[in-house]
């Protein structure tokens, strides 16, 4: 863009610039002969400018002008000297001394204007362009330059028409056709900004960025293969051409080849090491392909200032959490990117509860009341864009960091649902509004217009028509913002009753939620919220989706009640439609007939799991099952005989648990055969456990078999090796109460909670590890509960004392084990001592009377032993 002056006016001379050997020989020899002829030291800078020895260029012409200063051109060449070497403000104060001398000089005019570019200062650039176009009217360097002044300050329209003119003053201008193809495809006219990449490259069929812009333009028309190949033909030409690897990277990973696409993301970061974008996105075809691993390493990335991207809203100057221990201290977790993104991480919040005090959640308005008594969180603030935090806190994190600092694979994401709960009251609002027998769909077909995926992730309310006419569906528009105006323009064609314009936050959204029985949507927050209700729902997804939904899979390990229905073709939804109408078909017909099991008195449509682990008592045995039969929820029973092949207690629940974790379903029940649960037991344990989040593990009221109107088992008051647990009168016990400790002869178990800490004893050695359960889901921030309107009678006899020496050897080391693990501990004095009369004498006291029974169980004197621990 420069423009280079002549060197000299001598023939002689000029004859020799067709030659730079031949001209620097004459130079150097006639600067011996005349070392200060003003127009030999000019020339001779020009040579060595020419050459790229830029400081010597600058010497020499800084001499010439020593010499004589009165010269324009002199000061002219100076200041592109300068510029070369980086010295944009010497340069331009030159070309400003050059048209102080000659003020119609077009050339130094343009010349400062790339200057006053390459400083960021566009606005004056284009001023100095007008100065050069005003003196050479034909002058079409610059007017390219002063359109590219515009482009930078995004004034697209004047700067197509100065690209133009640039063209209609020198049609071969390729890199005009090319700035212009840049603009115009900014515009999102890419089929004009096609035709001025292919003029580009028909004048210069090697000009390598040209390529690159065509391709950018083609993969934008969704021509990825012709994309592609002109990505591979720039870097033919141009092999260290990063951006050219980048996108070609990116258009790979498109069309689901991710890792074809991170081993050129990979090229391009060699080429240039900081290179943000790459790295960026290379880490979102990591975790597009399911490398969770790779993928959560590179996530860091968005927060580098090249991208722009929104990802840390206070400047703390406190640390960022690393993960570790954070007890006695206070965290902020900070909300990121969209609604949808802190509905699918806030999943992560009791882990981090687990790891030290307090949790400070920041999230924004629309979805805040979705948090209000979130479990994991205490203290909930909104993120106010105009103020400063006023919330105190040590540490500080964000919710999209949490994946990496606990080690997100496909394996290990929290995934039990639900974790956000509607507000009853507002569900029972929405029950009367959307009363009736039909099967009810809420659909949502466009997300936020601002989203840089929106054009291809979104549709239009007209593919919903057919699913208007499956006899016994009715839709419920959940859709806000400008789409939702699409329910005017199909009024009287597309039934659909809209129900958004009553939702004031995603309170009400939630409450709705719970009330229909299927929602379909594209990738939005309400499709995020649906599946971290637990609610049924089908994902729209486009041909090539965000990260979280991967490749190929029809399900989703972030949200097990949810299935993903994709695009085969770039933008064709007419299929996808057509494949949820067939299944939609099938839900109505199940629906119309009752197949599926309707509890009209409880909303959970989960199958509960009971885990058994079966003792040689038959009867026991067959009378427990048929307890299970008889409950209003359906109950499917897993029975392990725990005893013929030595598989003991927690081997045995271990077993069941391994099996139903990842099933659909938010409870497993652990129960003993000698435990007969009431009919509705079941129903009330799980309503319970839905109206509170934070219960990790819920017990039933044991009934005395032989008393009924009698508590012998709810749950322990103080330590499990001590033996002594709540009992009394039935009438004593109508209120649900925390307990530090409930009996394994019936436990529900929260899924949410076992995946966090764990099984009950994973290496299957002991035999009662429930109170070890218990106090660990404590340790970890979880609740233990007796439920007290749920009940059930408990005849004993599976647990009690057994003539085989080894088992009781077993139960002795079982309760040692807890001994030493918990009643020696300050945790286990912080949460079980609570005001009950024990002490650490009477704590080594049971751990004596231990200690005596396992020494007189391994010398075999079993019947001595039994009446040793008994009298304890």
């Amino acid at each position: 863009m420069l423009t280079i002056p002549q060197s000299a006016a001598d023939t002689e001379r000029e004859q020799s610039h067709k030659n730079p050997q031949i001209a620097e020989r004459l130079y150097k020899q006639l600067l011996k002969n005349e070392p200060n002829n003003p127009d030999v030291l000019h020339s001779s800078g020009v040579i060595a400018y020419q050459k790229g020895q830029y400081d010597r260029a600058v010497e020499l012409i800084n001499k010439a002008i020593k010499q004589n200063g009165s010269v324009a051109q002199y000061h002219n060449t100076l200041g592109i000297a300068l510029e070369a070497l980086g010295k944009f403000q010497e340069a331009i104060f030159a070309y400003q001394q050059a048209v102080s001398i000659k003020n119609d000089y077009a050339e130094a005019y343009h010349n400062m204007a790339i200057a006053f570019q390459s400083l960021g200062n566009y606005a004056v650039a284009v001023e100095e362009c007008k100065k050069a176009v005003s003196l050479k009217p034909d002058y079409a360097k610059a007017y390219n330059t002063m359109a590219f002044s515009l482009e930078k300050q995004n004034l697209d329209g004047p700067a197509v028409e100065n690209y133009k003119q640039a063209i209609r003053l020198e049609p071969n201008y390729v890199e005009a056709y090319n700035h212009l193809g840049v603009v115009l495809s900014r515009q999102g006219k890419f089929d004009e900004a096609i035709e001025n990449f292919s003029l580009a490259l028909q004048h210069d069929p090697h000009y390598a960025e040209a390529y690159n812009n065509l391709g950018i333009a083609l993969k934008e028309q969704e021509k990825f293969v012709e994309a592609i190949a002109n990505f591979e033909r720039a870097l033919q030409l141009e092999p260290q051409f990063y951006e050219a690897y980048y996108n070609l990277a990116n258009s790979l990973r498109d069309e689901g080849r991710c890792a074809k696409a991170i081993e050129h993301y990979q090229k391009a970061i060699q080429l240039k090491s900081d290179y943000a974008q790459a790295h960026w996105n290379m880490s979102l075809a990591y975790l597009l392909n399911g490398d969770y691993i790779e993928g959560w390493k590179g996530y860091k990335w968005r927060r580098n200032a090249d991208l722009e991207i929104l990802t840390n809203y206070h400047n703390t100057g406190k640390p960022r959490w690393d993960g570790s221990s954070f007890k006695s201290k206070r965290l902020l977790v900070h909300y990121e990117q969209g609604l949808g993104d802190n509905i699918q991480f806030a999943r992560y919040l009791p882990m981090v509860k687990a790891r030290g005090g307090t949790v400070i959640f920041e999230t924004l308005k629309p979805i805040i009341g979705l948090f209000r008594d979130f479990r994991g969180i205490d203290e909930l603030i909104e993120y106010h864009p105009d103020q400063e935090l006023s919330v105190q806190f040590d540490v500080y994190t964000s919710l999209f960091d949490l994946p990496n600092i606990f080690k997100t694979t496909l394996e290990t994401i929290p995934s039990e649902v639900p974790y956000i709960h509607a507000d009853p009251e507002k569900v029972e609002y929405w029950r009367n509004k959307l009363s009736g027998d039909d099967f009810k769909v809420g659909i949502v077909w466009a997300g936020s217009p601002e989203h840089g995926n929106d054009r291809y992730r979104s549709c239009s309310l007209k593919f919903f028509e057919p699913l208007t006419k499956i006899e016994g569906v009715q839709l419920y528009g959940l859709q806000k913002g400008r789409a939702a105006g699409q329910m005017e323009e199909y009024t009287g064609t597309i039934n659909v009753i809209n129900i958004s314009q009553h939702f004031d936050d995603f309170t009400e959204t939630a409450a709705a939620i719970q009330n229909l029985d299927l929602i379909i949507s594209v990738d939005t927050s309400v499709l995020h919220l649906a599946g971290a209700m637990g609610k049924p729902a089908w994902a729209l997804l486009p041909y090539a989706p965000e990260w979280r939904w991967m490749l190929e899979r029809q399900d989703s390990p972030w949200y097990p009640t949810m299935r993903l229905f994709r695009q085969k073709q770039w933008g064709q939804w007419k299929p996808v439609f057509e494949s949820i109408g067939r299944e939609l078909r099938i839900l109505a017909d199940q629906h119309k007939s009752g197949i599926k099991k309707m509890n009209s008195n409880f909303e959970s449509e989960e199958m509960i799991a009971a885990i058994i682990p079966g003792y040689k008592n038959e009867h026991q045995l067959e009378k427990c099952i048929n307890h299970l039969k008889n409950q209003t929820l359906e109950v499917e029973a897993f029975i392990r005989d725990n005893n013929n092949d030595n598989i003991y207690f927690t081997a045995a629940v271990n077993e069941g648990i391994s099996k139903y974790l990842n099933r659909t379903g938010k409870y497993i029940i652990i129960l003993n055969q000698d435990m007969y649960l009431e009919p509705d037991a079941v129903e009330k344990m799980v309503r319970f456990m839905d109206l509170h989040p934070e219960c990790g593990i819920g017990a039933p009221l044991q009934l005395y078999s032989e008393n009924p109107d009698y508590v012998i088992f709810a749950g322990g008051c103080e330590a499990f090796p001590a033996g002594k647990h709540q009992h009394g009168n039935l009438s004593e016990f109508t209120e649900d109460e925390q307990i530090p400790w409930c009996n394994g002869a019936c436990m529900i178990l929260r899924k949410e909670m076992i995946r966090i800490i764990g099984l009950l004893d994973e290496n299957f050695t002991f035999i009662g590890s429930d109170s070890d359960y218990c106090f660990t889901a404590r340790a970890r921030g979880w609740q233990v509960w007796r439920i007290a309107a749920a009940k059930g009678i408990h005849e004993r006899g599976a647990s009690s004392s057994s003539p085989d020496v080894n088992t009781e050897l077993l139960k002795i080391k079982d309760m040692l084990y807890f001994g030493k693990k918990w009643l020696t501990g300050e945790l286990f004095k912080e949460l079980s001592y609570e005001g009950q009369n024990i002490n650490p004498e009477m704590v080594g006291d049971i751990m004596n009377d231990l200690m005596e029974t396992k020494d007189e169980l391994e010398n075999y004197g079993c019947m001595e032993a039994q009446t040793n621990l008994a009298t304890s």
